[in-house]
Parts: C-alpha cells; sequence; structure tokens
C-alpha cells in the first residue's frame, strides 16, 4: 500500500479483499510480539460510504489474554494500523472480535 503514511488513510484504503488475502494468517499485534489475531471471516455489508463497500472482519485471538473494546495496533498489509476492535464471544481457548469498516 502506498500512501501519506497518515493512519486514517490507510485504513480507508483497506478492503474486504485486503482481509480476505489474509485468512488464517496471524496478523501481529504491535508491542505484543508473541500475540496475534486470525481473521476468520470477511463480510460485506449492505451500506456504507466507504469505496469498495462497508464489510465486517471476524478475528480470533488467545481467550488468556482478551482485548479491550478499543483502538489495538496490528499488522495488516505490511502496515501498522490502528483497527477499532469490538470483543464478541469467549469460546474455551479462543476469544472473537469484530471490526467493521463503513
Amino acid at each position: 500500500m502506498s500512501g501519506t503514511g497518515d493512519p486514517s488513510e490507510e485504513i480507508a484504503r483497506l478492503t474486504a479483499e485486503t482481509f480476505e488475502a489474509e485468512r488464517g494468517k496471524p496478523l501481529p499485534l504491535a508491542g505484543a510480539p508473541d500475540a496475534a489475531l486470525t481473521v476468520v471471516d470477511v463480510s460485506r455489508l449492505a451500506h456504507g460510504l466507504r469505496e469498495g463497500g462497508a464489510f465486517s472482519v471476524l478475528l480470533e485471538g488467545p481467550s488468556a489474554t482478551p482485548l479491550e473494546q478499543g483502538l489495538h495496533e496490528v499488522l495488516i498489509a505490511d502496515k501498522t494500523l490502528p483497527l477499532f476492535l469490538v470483543p464478541l464471544l469467549r469460546d474455551g481457548d479462543v476469544m472473537q472480535y469484530e471490526a467493521v469498516f463503513t
């Protein structure tokens, strides 16, 4: 991805396809070298203002170290970007999160 380096501009360039290409791969969390999230699903949403359309991303990580709702620096498409993650469900050793892009 090219650009000015402004995180908001870089986030605006993310597409559902960006995350689909990362499905099943660990996405490291900045400042936590042993922690990573994995993309498990990408859903296109009916309405949104962003170019390429709105979408949501379901991610999973370890439940032993759950993340709070809020911004978390994630390495995606060779960039470390702040993603707003919402915890959804704890299922045994796995914690699920959602990031929505409208």
